[in-house]
């Protein structure tokens, strides 16, 4: 988790045993954001599905949050 510019970067990566298993999470992985995103009447929820990418490379999955801190103090303000 950091900064970038005016943004707030966030990554975590999933190892898997072998590159099938990575490309099966990473398509059950979009497809789960793209199945919420339909679903979802909030677009709240989609900018916050929007600013996750994924990316796969040999057995390794990469998701990367990024979105810029002043969309994110917004959120925070409506949780309250």
């Amino acid at each position: 988790v950091g900064e970038k510019g005016d943004k707030l970067v966030a990554r975590a990566t999933a190892e898997t045993s072998n590159e099938k298993g990575a490309n099966q999470l990473h398509k059950l992985a979009a497809g789960a954001m793209s199945f919420f995103a339909v679903a979802s009447d909030d677009n709240d929820v989609g900018k916050l599905l929007n600013a996750i990418d994924i990316d796969s490379e040999g057995n390794k999955v990469t998701f990367t949050f990024t979105m810029p801190i002043a969309d994110i103090a917004q959120f925070a303000k409506m949780a309250h």
